[in-house]
């Protein structure tokens, strides 16, 4: 499988098969581990996710001198659609700065309907079977303000990180937003009819904040769900099935460990 250091193989379990997704290509096998073929694409497509007949995917565009990250659609044969969203990269080249905290950029596909983030920081749209917006999800919510102390922080691990520090110099001037953005992540579970779960910049105590929502964006509740995060930045590998929350968590030992939290109702 060939990977970029950020962006590891995406893996799905949820039909009868394995579906593996690394660059420009999916590779199926049985539950057993027993290769059975793989489709190679002609353009870019990564965090390949099966969305009914086909997949969504993450590229890239070029457009007046702009790069975007961008979440297509394809067919069965990694045949590019349709674009859904795009969102300028953090990275445009070097001399031009590096941004960090941007909005959210993540899709899901669940009964006929897809996920992708809204217009902006604060929402998140919901297509339905013909890929129009049937609805728009929105956290009404104080941002927090970007202080020094976690742009010193930021800086530090940038220099310091084995992803970064050797291309630190490339990536000046280091760029901020005043504000965090409201939306941190969002995952789709179809536990109980199908769960939203829009998680914010919140933490407490070992926990962050998740709205929930039901998949035609009804609000149902505020709860707070333990999670381990990997920097000030990001989480572990983090996903929800079954009113679970799962990550892989690395430890002190470089082992890494299998963490399941159980939402409450």
């Amino acid at each position: 499988f060939q990977t970029l250091p950020h962006v590891p193989v995406s893996i799905d379990v949820t039909t009868d098969k394995i579906i593996a997704g690394s660059i420009r290509k999916v590779s199926y096998f049985t539950k057993k581990g027993e290769f059975i073929n793989e489709v190679r694409a002609k353009t870019l497509a990564l965090k390949i996710k099966p969305c009914g007949d086909g997949f969504l995917g993450w590229s890239q565009a070029k457009s007046k001198g702009v790069i975007y990250n961008t979440i297509c659609l394809y067919d069965a044969k990694l045949e590019k659609k349709q674009e859904l969203f795009r969102m300028p990269d953090s990275f445009q080249g070097k001399g031009r700065g590096y941004k960090i905290l941007h909005s959210v950029f993540a899709y899901h596909y669940l009964d006929g309907k897809v996920f992708i983030p809204g217009k902006d920081d604060a929402s998140i749209d919901i297509l339905g079977k013909d890929l129009k917006k049937i609805h728009t999800i929105t956290l009404d919510q104080e941002k927090k303000k970007v202080d020094a102390a976690f742009k010193k922080k930021m800086i530090t691990e940038l220099k310091t990180n084995p992803e970064t520090k050797n291309i630190f110099p490339m990536l000046q001037p280091i760029q901020f937003p005043d504000t965090f953005p409201v939306i941190s992540d969002f995952f789709v579970d179809d536990f109980n009819g199908g769960i939203i779960y829009v998680k914010s910049w919140k933490r407490e105590k070992g926990t962050n904040e998740f709205f929930t929502y039901d998949l035609n964006g009804k609000f149902l509740k505020r709860v707070l769900i333990p999670i381990k995060n990997e920097t000030d930045l990001s989480a572990y590998p983090t996903t929800v099935k079954n009113g679970t929350l799962y990550q892989l968590v690395e430890n002190d030992k470089e082992e890494w460990e299998f963490h399941a939290s159980k939402i409450s109702k």
